[in-house]
């Protein structure tokens, strides 16, 4: 979105894909080439699910599901903020903070972890692609397996395939 590129916080609010944004969408599409996925689960929010409609169409029409719960963090006051306001005031833990108005870390956490279990209960013989946001890639990287290179999990790229592998009989830890 314009937010990401001016370093501001979105939070839940629901912005629109920049044209970058479309671009890296666009890339991505790319490089799911021949990977077996039969349903993508979405956040509701716009930046999210128009990803979702730009990949299933580019995968011939792969149902879309839409999950609010995969929803990013409600930020409360801390949205619409500029990041380097927010790190000058609370440092660089700020993401850590309960925001006034706002949904606490313990709570998000419980939250995306409760969802992910969720789908995978209810849709146990699908290849699911999530289509979410950076700060639920943080909460499933400090629990899942991952594949590839170790990264910090709030430290994510916009419109980038992050892998898991679960493995036999591995249980998504209660929230």
């Amino acid at each position: 979105t314009e937010w990401n590129k001016i370093k501001r916080v979105q939070g839940s609010q629901d912005r629109f894909l920049s044209l970058v944004g479309i671009e890296q969408v666009e890339k991505l599409i790319r490089e799911l080439e021949g990977v077996d996925i039969s349903t993508i689960f979405t956040s509701p929010l716009k930046r999210a699910l128009t990803s979702a409609q730009m990949i299933s169409f580019a995968m011939d029409n792969l149902p879309i599901v839409v999950r609010p719960n995969l929803s990013e963090r409600n930020l409360g006051d801390f949205e619409t903020r500029y990041v380097a306001e927010m790190e000058e005031t609370y440092g660089s833990q700020w993401h850590l903070i309960t925001p006034p108005n706002g949904e606490s870390h313990d709570a998000f956490r419980s939250r995306i972890l409760g969802e992910f279990k969720d789908v995978l209960e209810e849709y146990p013989d699908e290849k699911p692609l999530f289509v979410c946001h950076g700060w639920v890639i943080g909460v499933l990287d400090g629990v899942l397996p991952s594949v590839g290179e170790p990264r910090d999990g709030y430290d994510v790229k916009n419109a980038t395939l992050y892998t898991y592998t679960l493995p036999t009989g591995f249980e998504v830890p209660t929230p």
